[in-house]
């Protein structure tokens, strides 16, 4: 039973590093955008 729990957690660890890291990403790209958004608005 331990060992279906310890899988089952690594399994969720792995899951929710993944997810971490594409909302990651994610917000970068939208930092990017309302970076150049605003470039364009200077000029």
């Amino acid at each position: 039973m331990m060992i279906l729990k310890l899988i089952f957690m690594i399994k969720m660890k792995r899951f929710y590093a993944g997810t971490i890291e594409v909302l990651d990403i994610l917000l970068k790209e939208e930092e990017m955008v309302l970076n150049l958004q605003q470039k364009k608005d200077m000029f």
